[in-house]
């Protein structure tokens, strides 16, 4: 058995969630590598979103987007900063000299990395899916951080929607195995959040990300030594959710979901 520490990579996007996870887990769960990729275009974006959900529900995605998300990130950057203070967060930049910058997770730059790496675990964090191919290129366990309770709120914003459901025991974050599927792999562990009436939209996932600060520092180790275990999946219907468009963020409002 060999005697070297274990490599464990973080894949992810660049921004708060993942400088969050990073600085929460480094002492506990050393990180060899950062790979950040590049975010997918906004006009890909939209195509491929028209493409699946239509032109009138993207269009109301689309003003919710540039037209609420903004003025809320004001409105919310007091309560964000309370809670990165109450939390001990950290959303300091990424260390420079881990960084690693590639065009997409699916691409063969993406593949070459990691095999010349040989890690022992990857991480995943804010990527954009991960096709067959990449996934049947790399050997080593890959779990990805999800803001949701899977497999019933699988896609985006899983706070949210579960908020908006009157789902509230199904509002949280879950570390899954990473396969084929959209949010589809084996439940590794998940935790719940308890929002206060002046959380919203924009501070939820800093609420989701402290706890999967202590989920990642669990289930790390177990997977190294090969005691982790797929847990059932909460009763209930698997569902993938999208960003929400204006009228349904506005019908949320009313029901006191922000």
């Amino acid at each position: 058995m060999s005697s070297n520490p274990p490599e464990i990579i973080l894949v992810c996007s660049d921004c708060d969630n993942t400088r969050i996870l990073y600085h929460g887990i480094k002492n506990t769960i050393p990180i060899h590598k950062i790979i950040a990729e590049t975010p997918v275009s906004k006009k890909q974006l939209i195509k491929r979103r028209i493409k699946n959900l239509g032109i009138i529900r993207v269009a109301g995605q689309l003003i919710f987007q540039a037209g609420i998300v903004p003025v809320m990130r004001r409105l919310s950057a007091g309560k964000v900063k309370e809670i990165i203070t109450e939390k001990q967060l950290d959303t300091s930049p990424l260390p420079a000299e881990k960084f690693i910058k590639v065009a997409s997770v699916n691409d063969p730059e993406f593949i070459s990395i990691i095999q010349s790496m040989n890690p022992s675990l990857i991480i995943v964090n804010g990527t954009r899916i991960i096709s067959s191919k990449t996934l049947s290129n790399i050997k080593c366990p890959i779990i990805n951080v999800h803001v949701g309770i899977t497999p019933l709120y699988r896609g985006v914003h899983g706070a949210y929607w579960a908020l908006a459901n009157n789902d509230k025991d199904h509002c949280g974050v879950t570390v899954h195995a990473i396969d084929k599927g959209i949010d589809t792999g084996g439940i590794l562990l998940q935790d719940t959040i308890q929002p206060h009436g002046s959380d919203n939209f924009i501070t939820y996932p800093y609420l989701q990300f402290e706890k999967a600060i202590q989920l990642i520092k669990k289930i790390v180790p177990e997977i190294l030594n090969g005691t982790h275990k797929i847990l059932a999946a909460p009763p209930g219907p698997s569902k993938l959710w999208y960003h929400p468009t204006i009228w349904q963020y506005i019908s949320n409002r009313f029901k006191g979901v922000k």
